[in-house]
C-alpha cells in the first residue's frame, strides 16, 4: 500500500511539473507572438511615414 501511494504521488508531481512547463509555454508563445505583432506594426508604419516623405 505504501509503495502505491509513493507511485501515486510521484505520478502526481510528475503531472504537475508538466502542467507548468506547458502553461510557462503557452505564455511564453503568447508573449512571442505580441512580440511580432508589435515588430511587424512599427515596419508597416515605417514603411508609410517613408512613402509620405
Amino acid at each position: 500500500m505504501t509503495g502505491t501511494l509513493k507511485e501515486l504521488r510521484r505520478e502526481d508531481a510528475l503531472a504537475a511539473a508538466v502542467i507548468w512547463r506547458l502553461e510557462k509555454t503557452a505564455v511564453a508563445r503568447s508573449y512571442m507572438k505580441e512580440q511580432r505583432r508589435t515588430v511587424l506594426q512599427r515596419t508597416a508604419m515605417n514603411r508609410q511615414y517613408e512613402t509620405e516623405r
